[in-house]
């Protein structure tokens, strides 16, 4: 059994992530929430993701920072909403420990480009139309064709 599986936490924590795994995540919303209990209590932004299933993150000001400056998304957490930024794992130091804890990366996440369809699915799909003229199909600029395979 895992530290996650016997203390389950509503926040997000290191522990969640995989080895050398980064999250691309697109922020719904940024809120104080207060967290801890007697004089450990205190407000804390939280951010939410569009993503389901995705635990809400606690931020800290170094994050905090990270997506104003680096990201340029401005300091103003509500012109951050509806943005991408990419959680990872790493070691910092903290009242003269290393531990893991979750940073925005330094660098924004990139649009990845649609993958090109394979050769085979197009000849595949060319092969469905080869006997049915263009001509016949009546097919104005912009229409897809549908394969008829009534005869």
């Amino acid at each position: 059994m895992k530290t996650s599986d016997a203390f389950p936490s509503k926040y997000m924590k290191a522990e969640d992530f995989e080895e050398g795994e980064v999250r691309i995540l697109t922020i719904r919303n940024v809120e104080p929430e207060e967290l801890g209990q007697g004089q450990k209590k205190e407000t804390k932004p939280v951010m939410t993701f569009r993503e389901p299933n995705t635990k809400p993150f606690v931020m800290n000001k170094t994050n905090w920072g990270i997506v104003a400056d680096t990201y340029k998304y401005g300091d103003d957490s509500d012109l951050w909403l509806g943005k991408k930024i990419a959680l990872h794992v790493m070691e910092v130091e903290m009242k003269g420990d290393i531990v893991r804890a979750i940073r925005v990366k330094t660098k924004p996440p990139v649009a990845q480009p649609a993958p090109k369809p394979q050769s085979s699915t197009i000849e595949a799909e060319d092969e469905l139309f080869a006997d049915e003229p263009a001509a016949s199909m009546n097919l104005k600029p912009g229409d897809v064709p549908i394969p008829s395979h009534q005869r």
